[in-house]
């Protein structure tokens, strides 16, 4: 979803079918083309807020735009808590502390030398 209907108009996620109403009227009277005649940024915000009260102003619109709002934002979360997982402490993880402890006595936390001295047939 590209834009976030109820920011555009500019209410909440409770309001009600009268505030969704009563705030689309206002946008659509502020950038109404015959209001501001070559003024495309108008035009632009006049046709996102006709978008955001075709879907915000019909209840079952609006309600299946909140259920994939809802399923977005969870799918997000996840995959967050995935990606977070495996890069230490600041994402979630533990393994960014163990790395810290590691850099302090100089030791690599993936030591690749045996796996190397193995394949190249090389012995220290």
């Amino acid at each position: 979803m590209a834009a976030d209907y109820y920011q555009v108009l500019g209410v909440g996620r409770t309001a009600t079918e009268e505030e969704i109403k009563k705030k689309y009227r206002s946008l659509a009277k502020r950038y109404h083309p015959d209001n501001n005649p070559g003024d495309r940024e108008a035009e632009r915000s006049f046709k996102e807020a006709g978008e955001a009260y075709e879907v915000l102003g019909d209840k079952a619109k609006r309600e299946a735009y909140d259920r994939k709002r809802r399923e977005e934002e969870e799918r997000r979360k996840r995959s967050q808590d995935k990606f977070g997982t495996g890069f230490g402490t600041q994402w979630g993880g533990q393994e960014k502390t163990e790395f810290k402890q590691n850099r302090k006595t100089k030791t690599n936390p993936i030591d690749v030398t045996d796996m190397f001295e193995r394949y190249m047939g090389i012995k220290r």
